[in-house]
């Protein structure tokens, strides 16, 4: 099955523009807490994420989803009408936290794989 972004209003689709990069939901049975915070995020009606529902990395600050819990690529955030300004400010917060977790001895591109 082709990848589709299941963000509402979002056309990503698989095949279609070569910068777009697709993650898989998380598994409920795996990281129960990032599954409901990423689907509470997504804000779609009557739907159940399963093993084929993804989102674009155009719904992340950077373009990539992060597992550290502390960083605001957590939970996919440009899902609003307003992206610009949704951008710009969670562009600031993934600055701040980028400087804190470098500061921890985190890595801060800890992420999925799509």
């Amino acid at each position: 099955m082709p990848k589709s972004c299941w963000a509402v209003g979002c056309t990503n689709r698989g095949g279609g523009r070569s910068d777009v990069r697709f993650f898989r939901i998380p598994a409920e049975s795996r990281y129960p807490e990032q599954h409901r915070q990423w689907v509470a995020a997504i804000r779609r009606e009557n739907w159940v994420a399963d093993g084929n529902s993804w989102l674009s990395s155009d719904h992340y600050i950077d373009g990539d989803c992060s597992k550290d819990q502390l960083s605001p690529a957590y939970v996919p955030q440009i899902l609003s009408q307003n992206r610009t300004s949704v951008k710009r400010k969670l562009d600031r917060n993934l600055e701040a936290y980028e400087s804190k977790a470098l500061k921890g001895g985190r890595n801060p591109d800890d992420h999925f794989f799509d």
